[in-house]
């Protein structure tokens, strides 16, 4: 049996074990922070914790956090870096899948691809929102290896991608708690998942089993998939085209005999285009409408810790609607 969370925050009914909840949730945040606080950004950066900061401080820093948090402008709220103050409550569930329809990108305006899959991320139970902000599944991944129970998320939402030909097929699979890339699919049928996620994609291809071209040990964040890390974003081409090659890339990709070049390619554009897209409005911004059919980039302007801290901004959205 997994877990999830209802709380009367959602209307949900509460669970008999709720007395212990506030415990495991907050046991459960720093293995969190640790497990996935660095995914796709670089490391070092940490959620902030209130006990930590004395009045002043927090006092005279609140108006420059805000400034920086509108200008973030999140279009989805990471509810984890909340869970102490918002009362949840594990009960037993079952992880579902989330299929989408195939999205065949040489017909399908990205305006409605975006739409579909903005809609069913937000649709997480319970359903809170902070200043018209959506937040994401209240229950995270619990993998094994951090030593977590081994429950999966509430939902793992899948993609299937069509391109150009029959061979350029993908599915992504995102969790709705926090909508990173942490695995997919290629023409062939077979899943490719990072370590650490083989319990929920039984008999996948581990991506990340051996050293990368540099030598190294290497997984989903931004500094081992693009050289400077969130840095040099501004470098990766966005937009129909560049989703196309993306598909391209992860579908056709063989294990062993692929380039990881390529596998890394492939990644940052699906990760920049969909999860990061769905999290940040500026990124979004860069190409959608009538950009999506011509290349673009985020800007160099845009400051680059703003991956790094969508879970801070997600905080201080919360703390600002708390605080009035």
């Amino acid at each position: 049996m997994s877990e999830c969370y209802s709380g009367k925050m959602s209307g949900g009914d509460r669970c008999d074990d709720g007395k212990r909840s506030d415990r495991m949730m907050m046991d459960g945040i720093s293995k969190r922070s640790a497990a996935h606080g660095n995914k796709h950004a670089a490391a070092g950066t940490k959620l902030p914790s209130v006990k930590q900061q004395d009045d002043k401080t927090r006092s005279r820093r609140w108006s420059l956090k805000r400034r920086r948090m509108a200008a973030a402008s999140p279009l989805m709220v990471w509810i984890i870096i909340a869970a102490h103050v918002i009362p949840l409550v594990q009960c037993g569930y079952i992880t579902v899948d989330v299929i989408t329809e195939v999205f065949d990108l040489t017909k399908r305006p990205h305006a409605e691809i975006f739409g579909i899959i903005h809609a069913i991320a937000a649709d997480a139970m319970p359903r809170l929102e902070v200043q018209g902000h959506r937040y994401l599944g209240a229950k995270d991944l619990q993998p094994s290896a951090l030593g977590g129970d081994g429950s999966g998320p509430a939902r793992w939402i899948k993609i299937p991608f069509q391109g150009e030909t029959e061979e350029d097929r993908v599915t992504i699979a995102l969790p709705d708690s926090t909508l990173y890339l942490l695995a997919f699919m290629n023409n062939v049928g077979t899943w490719h998942c990072f370590k650490g996620c083989e319990e929920w994609f039984p008999d996948c291809v581990v991506l990340n089993s051996g050293l990368d071209e540099r030598g190294k040990e290497w997984d989903e964040s931004y500094p081992d998939l693009i050289k400077g890390g969130v840095e040099m974003l501004h470098t990766v081409p966005l937009g129909k085209n560049s989703d196309l090659e993306a598909t391209r890339l992860l579908g056709r990709y063989r294990h062993g005999i692929s380039p990881l070049t390529d596998l890394k390619s492939g990644l940052v554009r699906k990760i920049l285009m969909y999860p990061e897209a769905l999290r940040i409005r500026l990124v979004r911004e860069t190409f959608s409408g009538d950009l999506w059919e011509t290349e673009t980039y985020i800007s160099s302007d845009l400051e680059p810790r703003i991956f790094q801290n969508w879970g801070r901004i997600s905080y201080l959205l919360y703390r600002s609607d708390s605080d009035g």
